[in-house]
């Protein structure tokens, strides 16, 4: 391509200048075969056009002949470019490029969310079917208000197909009518789950029983997100990824993404809710952070325990002051922790694991026979 961006209307092969350079110099191809100390085939192959210029061969002729090597290499380049742009276009390249584009597919696949094919177009038609797009050329719609740590830049691909699991196993959920008072109130008592590690098999049923849809779907790379509370439907869906699998964030996750449902917050929020680099600017954040800390830690007995305790927190005193407000020891260091009472590397044995508990309901709308459970007065 020249400088004005004209284009030759035939591919010119480098070979044809190499040519050219060699009649003005007097060269035969015998004589630039010996300076070269090449096999005079190769150099006839060249100015055929049979032979591609190496970035060997670059170097020598520029060597030979006073030139650079990318001016051989660039000819060669452009001139094979054009060759191929002559081709009739690759249709299926060119859609497999949009469709991942659009979706994390090996993904996809690999969890069973998609039905692999070798048929190209039914396979792209699943990939579509299971996005909720017409076609390749949709844009994926805005699915959720997602806080997430300034240094971190999900990829909307995965953000959005993880959305999409959530809410088709949410939608095969039968929870109870829903009302908001009436799960503000329960709040309490699903509290009272959270005394120990084993009682978190019991929180999806709990939830269902409350009229919410809860789901467990492990994320998807770069997303980064603990947790959402999403509004599809007649019910709102809590999400929880257990991406951090520990006692303290998997109820910090609940507690908030409840709280965003309890106050009324419209719309709907996908979270990280680990660490204080995650963005807080958002004052419907800020109450879901504050009114998710107070449930789970109340406020009063949690000054007291500081001011008694000073700067010194043994597993003891921890134990006792979890066992007053009916929590797991980890759930108080997790909040130790966040706060910088209490160095991260100490007392992580009583961080236990959840996904033990939860396994029946990792990616499945909810385990074969499971009855939504609503708590009643002497929960």
């Amino acid at each position: 391509m020249t400088q004005d961006g004209l284009r030759p209307a035939r591919p010119v092969p480098p070979g044809r200048i190499l040519r050219r350079e060699l009649e003005e110099r007097g060269w035969t191809q015998q004589d630039l075969a010996d300076i070269l100390g090449r096999p005079v085939q190769a150099v006839n192959q060249i100015i055929q056009g049979r032979k591609q210029i190496t970035p060997e061969t670059a170097i020598a002729l520029s060597q030979a002949l006073g030139t650079s090597p990318d001016f051989w290499t660039n000819l060669e380049a452009a001139y094979r470019l054009q060759i191929a742009a002559g081709q009739p276009p690759d249709e299926g390249i060119r859609r497999r490029g949009k469709l991942y584009g659009v979706a994390p597919v090996r993904d996809l696949v690999k969890r069973g969310w998609v039905e692999d094919t070798a048929d190209e177009l039914a396979f792209e038609r699943n990939i579509l079917r299971f996005l909720g797009l017409p076609n390749l050329d949709a844009p994926l719609p805005q699915v959720a208000n997602f806080r997430c740590s300034a240094a971190r830049t999900p990829d909307q691909r995965c953000l959005f197909a993880w959305t999409r699991r959530v809410e088709m196993l949410a939608g095969d959920q039968a929870p109870a009518p829903y009302d908001r008072e009436r799960l503000a109130a329960a709040v309490p008592q699903i509290l009272e789950l959270a005394q120990r590690p084993e009682q978190i098999a019991e929180v999806p049923a709990r939830l269902l029983g409350l009229g919410l849809r809860c789901v467990v779907v492990p994320r998807l790379d770069k997303t980064y997100a603990d947790g959402a509370a999403l509004h599809a439907g007649d019910a709102p869906i809590v999400a929880l990824t257990l991406r951090l699998d520990r006692i303290d964030n998997f109820w910090i996750t609940l507690m908030h993404e409840l709280a965003h449902i309890v106050l009324g917050h419209d719309g709907s929020y996908i979270d990280e809710t680990d660490g204080d680099e995650c963005v807080r600017d958002d004052a419907r954040e800020k109450k879901a952070d504050r009114l998710a800390s107070d449930w789970l830690v109340p406020r009063g007995p949690y000054r007291r325990f500081l001011a008694a305790r000073g700067s010194r927190f043994p597993l003891a005193a921890i134990e006792e002051f979890a066992g007053a407000i009916g929590r797991h020891p980890g759930v108080v260091v997790g909040r130790l922790h966040h706060d910088g009472r209490l160095s991260f590397k100490y007392l992580r044995q009583t961080l236990v694991k959840v996904s033990p508990y939860l396994e029946p309901w990792v990616d499945r709308a909810m385990p074969s026979g499971t009855t939504p459970r609503t708590p009643g007065p002497c929960d």
